[in-house]
């Protein structure tokens, strides 16, 4: 056999581990990294071509920390304006405004009810005439079709009780939005889903999968991943699907992956899963066509905060799980 041949199949094997490793989750080593960090929010600028990550837990204390990812390392920016610590709070991007739009979360006994913008230098406090009331553990979304940001859900501690209420921030003010008969949730994820012009909750603690679609919300009648609290969802436009990672469940810390196209949840064997957790931060970095998952809290109670990519292939009927979701719609 010629050694030119040789070499040829040695290329050939390399690229062929390459395309099999891009297939599934891969940890990355940047430069820099934020301190091991539990709850904290994170929404990708387009603008900027940067994600922003704020706020979390460390082993000791409660962070006001402002992080940026660029694509290849984490940088701390130091602006001149900071929201309070704090963790479980709800980050998101406003497409139509360039800003990203926080509101809520606690930090010990207090809770927030105070809205901020990132306009991409600095944090601003805004003042709308009206607010939802304080909360942490709940969700936002961009909504495609009125240009807008939606909430939904959350949890206040002071008084033990869970909201099941929706509201919308054009950039000025909120607005109770009233629609529909909703379930109460905690500790779920929700992410714009542009293909369909939707957004996707999911809620596996037996709430399941619901679509909010501009004007009401529908409960899809599927099959979802089982029982957790505390997952995170990005959605992948270079694939139009959602990716659905970690949570917790009955004091059992969970690393599975599941997708979904808009109409179904599949769970995905993938190689190289990351540890298992709950509390990360997720999301599309659309530059690098992947999904970047940061930090959370780990077996044990052990924050992390290793940076990790997926990639998911447009064909992923070969990682499909035999097992799936047991939960009942």
């Amino acid at each position: 056999m010629s050694k030119k041949f040789l070499a040829f199949l040695f290329m050939v094997s390399n690229l062929l581990l390459v395309a099999c490793t891009t297939q599934g989750w891969v940890q990355v080593f940047p430069k820099n990294n934020p301190p091991t960090l539990a709850n904290s929010a994170v929404a990708y600028m387009i603008s900027s071509q940067s994600a922003i990550l704020f706020g979390g837990i460390t082993p000791s204390i409660w962070s006001d920390e402002t992080w940026i990812w660029n694509g290849q390392t984490w940088t701390q920016d130091h602006p001149l304006n900071s929201p309070p610590a704090r963790e479980k709070t709800a980050m998101v991007y406003d497409v139509s405004r360039d800003r990203v739009v926080l509101f809520g979360g606690v930090m010990d006994k207090t809770l927030f009810d105070d809205t901020w913008e990132w306009d991409g230098k600095n944090w601003h406090l805004m003042n709308p005439a009206h607010k939802p009331p304080a909360r942490c553990c709940h969700a936002m979304a961009y909504d495609n079709v009125n240009k807008d940001i939606l909430m939904y859900g959350g949890y206040d501690p002071t008084n033990n009780s869970f909201f099941g209420d929706a509201w919308r921030w054009d950039g000025t003010d909120w607005t109770l939005v009233s629609c529909c008969d909703m379930s109460q949730m905690s500790g779920h994820a929700m992410v714009g889903f542009p293909a369909k012009n939707e957004i996707v909750s999911v809620e596996p603690s037996g709430q399941g999968t619901w679509v909010w679609t501009g004007a009401l919300w529908k409960k899809l009648l599927i099959n979802n991943p089982p029982e957790r609290s505390e997952g995170r969802i990005a959605y992948d436009s270079n694939s139009n699907r959602a990716v659905f990672y970690g949570g917790s469940a009955n004091g059992q810390v969970l690393g599975d992956t599941w997708v979904f196209d808009g109409s179904s949840w599949q769970d995905v064997s993938l190689p190289n899963n990351p540890p298992a957790r709950w509390g990360a931060v997720m999301f599309y970095d659309p530059i690098l066509r992947s999904i970047v998952l940061f930090g959370g809290m780990g077996v044990n109670n052990t924050r992390l905060n290793d940076t990790w990519e997926l990639r998911l292939p447009q064909d992923i009927s070969g990682l499909v799980s035999k097992v799936q979701a047991s939960a009942t719609p």
